[in-house]
């Protein structure tokens, strides 16, 4: 038997992400993201050409406004009104969370297994960040999402009660602003009476996961080692 692909079903979903694909694959609007981690002016901007041609040359304005339209259209970038000493502009800053959607929808690509096995040699793995530490004693260490590795540390006295909010906005305890399929605050670790759980907030859009297994809202449930905690897209390794 053979199989197929439902092409009318997936062409919403398909159709988004050569969108954004197509809209990414030029190494100006690359360079151009990197240089948006600190909010930045049409007039701040450098850019310069990557073609082989005219490499090092510097491009328009007109140019560069058009390259963040398109990442704009896709939601990468994002534009906000600013204030400089000439008075009122607009800034642009990158939206690192709307990027990790596609990549995760990307990622989604390779779950297509093909029906033969493929023949081909080992990818020789590039040499990225350095490892990050371990901490010491108890911790949520990430497993999947960014700088998987990353340990969140879990310390607590003995007799106290103490609780850590899970969630994508900045400054949290265990903060995973990368994800934008979780919740501003989406879950809480609690230490109470010598022991750790975890409790799903009722208001998390798209609820907490404990072994791959879905709470209930507001649920609580005891924490023990080797443990999986799911957020979003993300996922937590409790260590004791």
């Amino acid at each position: 038997m053979s199989a197929f692909v439902d092409l009318e079903a997936a062409a919403p979903q398909d159709d988004a992400l050569s969108r954004s694909l197509n809209a990414l694959a030029h190494p100006s609007r690359l360079a151009l993201l990197r240089q948006l981690r600190t909010p930045r002016t049409l007039r701040e901007i450098q850019l310069r050409s990557q073609g082989a041609d005219e490499a090092g040359r510097s491009i328009s304005r007109q140019a560069v406004r058009e390259h963040l339209d398109r990442l704009i259209a896709i939601g990468v970038v994002l534009a906000r009104e600013a204030q400089r000493d000439y008075g009122e502009t607009t800034e642009y800053s990158l939206n690192h969370q709307s990027l990790y959607a596609i990549a995760e929808e990307f990622r989604g690509l390779a779950r297509l297994r093909p029906s033969s096995e493929p023949v081909a040699a080992t990818v020789e793995r590039r040499i990225g960040s350095p490892e990050p530490a371990r901490a010491e004693g108890p911790s949520l260490v990430l497993v999947k999402g960014l700088d998987e590795g990353r340990a969140f540390p879990l310390a607590a006295a003995p007799g106290s009660r103490r609780q850590w909010t899970i969630g994508r906005r900045r400054g949290l305890d265990i903060s995973l602003d990368f994800d934008p399929f979780v919740s501003t605050e989406n879950a809480l670790v609690v230490w109470d009476a010598g022991r750790y759980s975890v409790q799903d907030l009722p208001d998390s859009r798209n609820g907490t996961t404990l072994n791959f297994q879905p709470l209930a809202k507001g649920e609580k449930r005891e924490l023990r080692t080797s443990d999986v905690i799911g957020v979003g897209r993300s996922l937590l390794l409790f260590r004791a």
